[in-house]
């Protein structure tokens, strides 16, 4: 069984390369985009030895903007068109592998089939999710501007004129049952080809949404028929704060959080006897030890 793993990056070289290193595997390909706002390192400053290695056309990426969801369906085009994989999966570059190559491709072998997409059931993340698509977000672009006070009142002006776009043309029609998850997925080529049917459509309705990245998988899948082939895990840690293990993704959320947290050297034991097969988030500025334990155990 082939794979192929979609990454998106923005920094962290160091952990990029090791990301890299630890999919580096004969029945990998590996489509790469970074952030063309990045001015550290660029596409080149990386390799393999055993796995394909495809540069992507860069774009600049802004947080939650509609962009996301035009660069990842590009990304699924861009690797569909290759084409033989059982699997794609979607990787940022804060994520790494905490089962060896082995173990991945003996899991997807045994599942064969199976769609792995986490959705967030909880009542919050379904009124979150539908606010983000039927109302019309625009100047996502300068969310993160500095200095603060400029973004605050940045987000001002733009909720506002949400409003007065939202009163004036009423609430958008959404065609899918709105569902909102981890963008992180590891789905069938069969439902890729079913995705890159609808990219038109999709794009269309995705402008001006906000983190439509987390949405348009999610919705898509839920009102087709590879509803039914969703993997259910054994367990449900939800209310623990993992919410991902259906798309086999060991991630912790802390209540409320906005972002998830960064997993540390204290954590290895948990990473290794975890069902899941990825994790996320790492970051070599925060704990590189962890990182580099990982790799000389299962790179």
């Amino acid at each position: 069984m082939r794979h192929a793993f979609l990454i998106f990056a923005h920094s962290d070289k160091g952990l990029l390369k090791t990301l890299i290193a630890m999919l580096d595997h004969e029945q990998n390909d590996i489509y790469l985009h970074i952030d063309r706002k990045c001015k550290d390192f660029s596409p080149e400053d990386f390799s393999t030895t055993k796995a394909g290695l495809y540069r992507c056309p860069r774009r600049k990426i802004y947080w939650g903007h509609h962009g996301m969801v035009e660069t990842e369906l590009e990304l699924f085009a861009q690797a569909r068109q290759r084409g033989g994989y059982a699997y794609y999966h979607v990787f940022s570059g804060s994520d790494l592998p905490i089962k060896s190559q082995q173990e991945i491709h003996r899991f997807f072998s045994k599942h064969k089939g199976k769609e792995f997409v986490s959705y967030w059931q909880e009542e919050g993340h379904r009124g979150d999710a539908r606010l983000k698509v039927i109302r019309y977000h625009l100047g996502l672009r300068w969310e993160k501007i500095r200095p603060r006070l400029l973004s605050i009142l940045v987000a001002k002006v733009r909720y506002l004129v949400g409003d007065l776009l939202t009163a004036l043309l009423g609430e958008r029609d959404f065609p899918w049952t709105i569902y909102k998850g981890a963008n992180w997925v590891s789905v069938t080529e069969s439902f890729v080809d079913y995705l890159l049917e609808h990219r038109e459509q999709i794009v269309k309705r995705y402008k001006y949404t906000r983190s439509g990245d987390e949405i348009f998988i999610q919705s898509l899948l839920w009102d087709s028929p590879f509803r039914e082939r969703l993997y259910r895990p054994s367990q449900d840690r939800s209310q623990e704060g993992y919410r991902d293990d259906a798309c086999l993704r060991e991630i912790y959320w802390r209540d409320d959080a906005n972002s998830p947290e960064v997993w540390r050297l204290k954590d290895l034991d948990q990473l290794l006897c975890s069902p899941n097969l990825f994790a996320r988030k790492f970051s070599t500025s925060v704990d590189a030890e962890i990182i580099t334990e990982l790799y000389k155990r299962l790179g």
